[in-house]
């Protein structure tokens, strides 16, 4: 299932809005948030898809900012996450069905402390917490459980060139996994780690597509995800296609998750 993480960078968290362009999540820059589709319409037909990733029944301006996040199913479509700002423009807050998170930031602006509150609203169930270099970019990113029953872990970041090249992450009582990245430019390609492959493929500047796969066999695919954009490059839905339990390849009916995204 989805992590109550939705866009998580690893190279840098030196600020948190989510905006619709997919390269400018965490840009400072405030742009006048005006909506070109009504919110009522803008569920996201599979047939008005183009050039396997744009669809052209819904429209948002550029660089509009993430307000909320849909769950789609065959029963329709699902509200999973509200998003809030504070007055620089950084995510302050994020409701979801089950609870809500909190989003503190240093002097520097960078990203803290997310405090993960449970369904009850009042316990917290978990913190993250985060460090970075002198440069500004995250060297480490840990979760701290403050129920007895959660496990904690932690990941630590290194940058070659100033791009992020190896992540290591330790879950309580557990061996560390690596992830080693790969570039194109600035562009992420590859990701390798233990035992698997991630295969990222672009349509100039905009990911579309990233595929899974066993480290010793090419064709084990395990995960499949699409993402599709607006005309004005603003990522408004993703697909997340994973293989059936036992499966050896994409079941001719694969465990689909879909989320929908709408901005203001």
């Amino acid at each position: 299932m989805e992590s109550r993480d939705h866009f998580k960078n690893g190279a840098s968290s030196k600020s948190h809005t989510i905006r619709g362009n997919f390269w400018d999540f965490f840009a400072l820059m405030v742009v006048f948030p005006f909506l070109l589709v009504s919110c009522g319409k803008n569920e996201i037909d599979d047939n008005s898809v183009i050039h396997d990733y744009r669809v052209q029944n819904v429209l948002y301006a550029k660089g509009s900012i993430l307000q909320r996040v849909y769950q789609v199913s065959e029963n329709g479509r699902t509200l999973y996450a509200v998003y809030k700002y504070d007055s620089s423009n950084r995510i302050s807050r994020i409701d979801y069905t089950y609870g809500y998170d909190t989003y503190l930031y240093n002097a520097h602006g960078q990203l803290e402390k997310i405090s993960k509150y449970n369904e009850n609203l009042s316990d917290v169930g978990s913190i993250v917490v985060y460090s970075y270099d002198e440069e500004g970019n995250k060297i480490k990113e840990q979760m701290i459980p403050e129920k007895e029953l959660m496990l904690g872990w932690y990941c630590l970041f290194q940058y070659t060139n100033g791009l992020l090249s190896k992540q290591e992450m330790v879950v309580d009582g557990q061996s560390p996994q690596h992830f080693f990245y790969e570039y194109e430019g600035e562009k992420v390609m590859n990701i390798k780690s233990n035992s698997k492959v991630t295969e990222n493929f672009y349509d100039q500047n905009l990911l579309i597509r990233s595929t899974s796969y066993d480290m010793n066999d090419s064709k084990f695919i395990e995960n499949e995800v699409k993402y599709y954009y607006d005309r004005n490059d603003n990522l408004i839905k993703r697909t997340i296609n994973d293989r059936m339990s036992g499966s050896s390849s994409f079941s001719t009916d694969p465990l689909i998750f879909k989320w929908e995204y709408e901005y203001e």
